[in-house]
């Protein structure tokens, strides 16, 4: 009975450990100084490399705004409807189409599909809506996404 007991705690810590060696990244949006959207991502390792960004609208599940890389980047902010060097635009952004409850999506070389469920009438200048709360972009770059 007792080597029964030592098996399960060794296998729940293993469980436990391996879940702790995922990744978890923050995703969240904000506005730059014009007012226009910006999608932000801070993956757990520094090297990680970003090759889609996706936004999709949850009354209609229709694409709002999708870029992909074959190549990435390492960029961490994607003002919304800019296409960055080494990326195609899949769906042209209509900012018309940015209202409501949204789902934002990076597909990274840690993760293949991290996302973020934004209400887009909380989105300000100045802080990142993450998770459904305000934090400044100090607050969002020092987040411990490894742990």
């Amino acid at each position: 009975m007792l080597r029964h007991r030592s098996l399960l705690v060794v296998a729940a810590i293993t469980l436990l450990a391996s879940a702790c060696d995922t990744p978890k990244t923050a995703v969240g949006m904000t506005l730059d100084g014009n007012g226009d959207p910006v999608a932000v991502i801070k993956p757990c390792h520094a090297d990680a490399t970003i090759f889609a960004v996706s936004i999709k609208r949850f009354s209609d599940n229709s694409l709002v705004w999708e870029i992909t890389s074959d190549a990435g980047t390492r960029q961490r902010s994607f003002p919304i409807g800019v296409v960055p060097p080494g990326f195609q635009e899949v769906v042209p952004y209509d900012p018309r189409a940015l209202q409501g409850q949204v789902q934002v999506t990076f597909k990274t070389s840690e993760l293949p599909g991290d996302y973020a469920n934004i209400d887009v009438s909380n989105v300000h200048a100045g802080t990142v809506l993450l998770n459904g709360k305000q934090v400044t972009m100090t607050a969002f770059d020092s987040r411990d996404t490894c742990g």
